[in-house]
């Protein structure tokens, strides 16, 4: 008897282990249909349970739920599915190790909501996928977008109530063997229209000012030591990431001549080769079409570039002769007081990186002078360089930081705090003229550059000496007490 009733108990026990493990995979196979069985084939568990971490009600009946996997017994592994059904049915699912919400409304201005997710693999660097989710009355299926190591930011850049995508370009990472961090980029803004993503050249345009700064810290490096290697503390990377820059915004004669400036050191040969390979990897870009099409590149040109001609050659031969020269509009100031006429001749606006020339010139209206000068400086700057065209004071001079220079309302020479470049005329006759011509270079990373200018000129000596300023009364004055008129030069960064 006691034998009989243990097979029994034993019978039992079994009986209800089979409708438990019945129960769990039915379970199972109900919380993910047409999807469970197959992430867990991917996953590589034989069994597994689900835990839902967010549910969202969409437009139209679509209804996302976000799902996490774990194995029995095991904490909750790096593997997440967004499921999304309409009416009950199950349309698509977007699977990644972790799945954020990164943007939700209308991209486009169709009248039609997007839903955007961005997955991301894990590990040091890689990987980002985005999923545009369409909310139509009849959801189609799921379209993906690999980023690579790109992350993804959304803004309204022009204020027109469109949102841009804002990410990079990922082709470049690890270009001739640089490491991550080191790797040149290109910032691009990007537009979604039915399903395709587009690059906005224009937009592109308003991502560079962090790589103006750091082009223009190159430059202060190369003026120092006069030397730019290739993996020399990233500048390479940066000088690569403007022509790229360059490249994307439809300004490729620019991007190439920042690639020859910036590599000093690099033989002819060996720049056309670094050219080639950049837009070899150009050409394997999603955007491919668009930087053609921004850049306006000619059968001929793309042929050219295919070749992989100097540099040197590219931008003399292939672009010169088929970009329409910029004629840069220039302005006239003309300051009068006392008998003393100052005419400033100075560009609009300039191109970060370009030289440009400034003119003035000094006429002298006064009788039994003995001397004068004319004065630029620059409150935004403690130091620049400068080359003279052409002068005819007697005397040109800088003064830079922190050199001393005359102060009128404490009389006495004063450290100044900003570069400053002085004209003067020993001997100044009544009725004549003295002008400097000289030539700066755009910096990178500033909106305008702000240039103040006077001049002065001395009669008599000793207790009888006396000052005639032009201009006479000004609310802004310089570093040397002076009133000054100010010019202000538009950069295009």
């Amino acid at each position: 008897m006691k034998t009989i009733k243990l097979i029994i108990f034993f019978l039992i026990l079994v009986s209800i282990a089979a409708y438990s493990k019945n129960q769990t995979d039915k379970i199972n196979s109900e919380q993910v249909p047409g999807h469970a069985s197959s992430a867990a084939h991917q996953i590589g568990l034989s069994s597994f349970v689900v835990k839902i971490t967010d549910e969202l009600l969409l437009d139209h009946g679509i209804k996302m739920v976000k799902k996490e996997y774990r194995s029995k017994g095991d904490e909750w592994i790096d593997h997440t599915d967004a499921v999304f059904t309409q009416n009950g049915k199950v349309v698509d699912a977007f699977s990644s190790q972790r799945i954020s919400k990164v943007y939700q409304g209308d991209l486009d201005n169709d009248g039609i909501q997007e839903l955007i997710l961005e997955g991301f693999s894990g590990g040091a660097h890689c990987c980002f996928d985005i999923a545009i989710i369409p909310l139509l009355p009849r959801m189609n299926k799921i379209d993906s977008v690999n980023l690579n190591n790109a992350s993804l930011s959304i803004k309204d850049l022009d204020g027109d109530g469109i949102s841009e995508l804002i990410t990079y370009d990922d082709l470049y990472s690890y270009f001739e063997s640089l490491c991550y961090a080191c790797s040149p980029g290109v910032n691009i803004a990007v537009n979604y229209k039915k399903g395709k993503l587009t690059l906005n050249p224009q937009l592109t345009k308003k991502l560079d000012r962090h790589l103006q700064m750091k082009l223009q810290l190159t430059q202060v490096h190369m003026d120092i030591d006069r030397m730019l290697r290739f993996k020399d503390e990233g500048r390479a990377s940066d000088s690569i990431s403007h022509f790229l820059h360059y490249l994307y915004t439809g300004q490729y004669s620019r991007g190439v001549s920042v690639l020859d400036r910036y590599f000093v050191d690099g033989t002819p040969a060996a720049k056309a080769v670094l050219h080639k390979r950049l837009m070899d990897i150009a050409r394997e870009s999603r955007f491919w079409e668009e930087i053609k099409a921004a850049n306006r590149f000619t059968p001929q040109q793309l042929a050219k570039i295919r070749t992989g001609k100097s540099i040197k050659e590219l931008e003399a031969d292939s672009f010169g002769k088929n970009i329409p020269p910029q004629h840069t509009e220039r302005l006239e100031k003309v300051i009068k007081s006392g008998g003393i006429v100052i005419k400033i001749d100075y560009p609009k606006r300039v191109d970060a990186g370009e030289e440009f020339i400034v003119k003035a010139e000094m006429l002298n209206g006064v009788k039994n002078v003995r001397m004068g000068g004319l004065t630029f400086s620059f409150p935004q700057f403690k130091s620049m360089k400068f080359s003279t065209v052409s002068k005819t004071f007697d005397n040109l001079k800088s003064y830079r930081h922190p050199k001393k220079m005359y102060n009128r309302i404490l009389k006495k020479n004063i450290g100044i705090n900003y570069f400053a470049i002085e004209g003067w005329e020993s001997n100044w006759k009544s009725k004549s003229t003295r002008y400097m011509k000289l030539k700066f270079k755009a910096p990178y990373g500033m909106n305008t550059i702000d240039i103040s200018v006077r001049g002065v000129i001395v009669l008599g000596k000793g207790r009888h000496k006396r000052e005639i300023i032009n201009p006479k009364n000004r609310r802004v004055h310089d570093q040397q007490g002076y009133p000054v008129e100010q010019i202000h030069i538009k950069v295009n960064e």
